[in-house]
């Protein structure tokens, strides 16, 4: 696919808590939640911190049409996508189109074990004045490594397992761009460390009511010793 000559891309990498999981033999889901961590100035409706879920499935069975032993091409890889913004929010962009899977691009990257997903969609909101939405990038990175022997692999195949998080690392850009203009400015994509599972903690009483009930307890325990 042809880019146009600007692209804007908002990094969006992905939190701890990802869930994977296996609808049948073949399909793998996935679903993971980034948060920006940065954004270039013009893609004013998205701001720091706004977080999205994307949740993908993946067929593995799909083979490689691509003959190289380097990289692998994988069409109709994904078989299903969606991204949805966290209601809280302080950036007004949501996702509202709708993907174009047969039209995106799923490649393997044997000689940096990594799997790139560009996802295409029709009818996204602008990111800025201006600034029309472009792809959905996801980079995944795949510390088992990825080996690839030529036209014919299956995605399972050059993966070696079937695709889980973890081990796969996914970090998404969503890309913008505005036709109009040569300049090529560049986001950094920065990794936030994960953090704690949230826990329950096991309710408390007041220190008077324990205080109290310790007082029963004692009541009761020297009324038996009374009339033994």
């Amino acid at each position: 696919m042809k880019k146009s000559k600007k692209v804007i891309n908002t990094a969006l990498v992905a939190a701890v808590w990802v869930l994977s999981g296996t609808a049948s033999a073949a399909l793998q889901n996935l679903e993971f939640v980034g948060t920006v961590t940065s954004k270039d100035s013009q893609l004013t409706n998205i701001d720091i911190g706004d977080q999205f879920s994307v949740t993908l499935t993946i067929d593995d069975s799909v083979t490689d049409t691509n003959p190289s032993v380097g990289g692998g091409r994988f069409p109709g890889l994904v078989t299903a996508f969606v991204a949805v913004a966290n209601a809280g929010n302080s950036g007004s962009w949501s996702p509202s189109g709708t993907p174009d899977l047969p039209a995106s691009n799923f490649v393997t990257n044997a000689f940096g074990n990594n799997v790139t997903f560009e996802v295409l969609a029709t009818s996204n909101p602008e990111g800025g004045i201006g600034w029309a939405f472009l792809a959905y990038d996801i980079w995944f990175g795949w510390p088992p490594g990825v080996t690839d022997s030529g036209t014919g692999d299956t995605f399972a195949e050059q993966l070696g397992a079937p695709v889980s998080i973890p081990p796969a690392s996914p970090t998404l850009a969503i890309q913008f761009t505005d036709v109009d203009s040569s300049a090529s400015p560049s986001a950094v994509l920065t990794l936030i460390a994960p953090g704690p599972v949230p826990t329950t903690p096991v309710p408390v009483g007041p220190l008077w009511l324990l205080g109290i009930m310790a007082g029963l307890l004692s009541l009761v325990g020297i009324r038996k010793l009374r009339k033994a």
